[in-house]
């Protein structure tokens, strides 16, 4: 079996991504549409599950967007993308 290797490049940038989506969720300062899209990308990358990364990536962030759809009105918050597309 074959061990998956990162650089410490590839994980600093990731840490970058991650700590920049964990801003914006937490102050929700993007729709919650695409603040799914983005945590959806981090979790598709191999580096989401070493242990510095998994809980934050597949629990903590997914646990405050779950939170934040059931505090709101999910058709608004589409309504809200929908618009930032066509802008």
């Amino acid at each position: 079996m074959e061990f998956l290797k990162f650089t410490e490049k590839e994980i600093y940038l990731y840490k970058i991504q991650l700590n920049k989506l964990s801003i914006i969720i937490s102050n929700r300062l993007a729709s919650r549409t695409l603040c799914q899209v983005g945590l959806d990308l981090l979790k598709e990358d191999l580096i989401s599950y070493l242990p510095g990364f998994f809980e934050a990536v597949h629990i903590k962030l997914q646990k405050q967007i779950d939170e934040w759809f059931s505090s709101s009105n999910s058709n608004c918050d589409l309504h809200n993308y929908s618009e930032q597309l066509t802008k």
